[in-house]
């Protein structure tokens, strides 16, 4: 049974949360990672391990970002990398897993 879209974003606040030390209500769906909430690159890293943790898959470095655009670069897409964003990734990434393909 998959995962629930409002359970992703429960956890991916929490993961927000933690990593960046902000209030689970600022992480909403159109928050820009970087410009919202405050996120640094080195911040990036932390909390892809946490979503990898928390999901049960690997994420390749870049693949969020290229998720969204794999045809822009890191700066076009920085106001683009919202929690809406990083959602929808992890949802795919869900069902490729129950899919067996990822």
């Amino acid at each position: 049974m998959p995962i629930p879209d409002v359970e992703i974003l429960n956890k991916l606040g929490a993961i927000m949360h933690v990593a960046l030390r902000i209030p689970e209500a600022e992480v909403i769906p159109d928050a820009r990672i970087f410009d919202d909430l405050g996120a640094e690159s080195i911040d990036i890293l932390d909390i892809r391990f946490r979503i990898e943790e928390a999901f049960g898959f690997k994420i390749d470095e870049g693949e969020i970002m290229r998720s969204i655009d794999p045809d822009k670069g890191f700066e076009e897409l920085k106001d683009q990398f919202t929690i809406g964003a990083t959602a929808a990734f992890i949802r795919q990434k869900l069902d490729q897993l129950e899919q067996g393909h990822a």
